[in-house]
């Protein structure tokens, strides 16, 4: 693995150097990867805890800088053909949320 070496900056980052579409293409990305983590997590954890399912679609509307600020945008769960540990069933299912605090 390549070792880097540390420079000292040669100016000061400030968000006036970066041009505001580089901004948003990185803040966008970042709230992306954000929604994209917590999605896979939220279906790999109904996923084991699930008997059996047909699918399982989760929408996350919530950004890295929003949970830290301790706000949740909100979330849809989809699911086709769930059935719980204890025999609960359903055919379709559709579950959302509204944004709060975390």
């Amino acid at each position: 693995m390549p070792r880097y070496r540390q420079r000292p900056l040669q100016q000061p980052i400030s968000m006036s150097n970066i041009p505001l579409h580089t901004f948003a293409i990185c803040h966008w990305s970042l709230a992306s990867q954000t929604a994209e983590l917590l999605e896979r997590a939220f279906t790999l954890a109904l996923a084991a805890r699930l008997k059996q399912h047909g699918g399982i679609d989760v929408d996350v509307r919530s950004t890295a800088w929003g949970l830290l600020e301790g706000k949740f945008g909100g979330m849809t769960v989809r699911g086709t053909r769930w059935r719980t540990p204890l025999e609960l069933t359903a055919e379709q299912l559709m579950v959302g949320t509204q944004r709060g605090p975390v």
